[in-house]
């Protein structure tokens, strides 16, 4: 996604993959997904946090909406009017408050990949976001 870093978005599958079998990838790419989410994969892969299985034919287009505030970080600021949103590779824009319709749109800042394995683990990044 050029409009977050030139990182990489990618797809967590809400099905789970035991390490010791061998995953079926067309099977787990047609399936469920759990969440959309920016990250180095190198960094990931060289901190030994994922490792590649296999490859699939990557999909023709994702359409997800991503999320951000410029206060985010911020504990002392509970509820941002500060928000923008942006769909990959899209140029941003600024909503200030975020409009309901935007609620379900994912958190769009590059994540550590320790973080993405904390979400596929708990639903939820530890990262301090204001509310809308």
């Amino acid at each position: 996604d050029d409009t977050q870093l030139g990182s990489a978005v990618i797809r967590a599958f809400a099905r789970t993959q035991f390490p010791q079998t061998t995953p079926d990838m067309n099977s787990i790419v047609a399936g469920q997904v759990s969440f959309h989410a920016h990250v180095f994969l190198k960094v990931g892969l060289t901190l030994a946090i994922s490792r590649k299985v296999g490859n699939a034919p990557a999909p023709t287009s994702i359409d997800v909406l991503f999320r951000d505030s410029e206060d985010y970080g911020r504990p002392e600021i509970t509820v941002s009017h500060d928000w923008y949103v942006w769909r990959i590779n899209e140029p941003e824009r600024r909503v200030a408050r975020l409009p309901q319709k935007f609620h379900m749109a994912e958190i769009g800042v590059v994540m550590p990949p320790q973080e993405i394995a904390a979400r596929m683990l708990t639903g939820s990044y530890a990262g301090i976001y204001p509310g809308y």
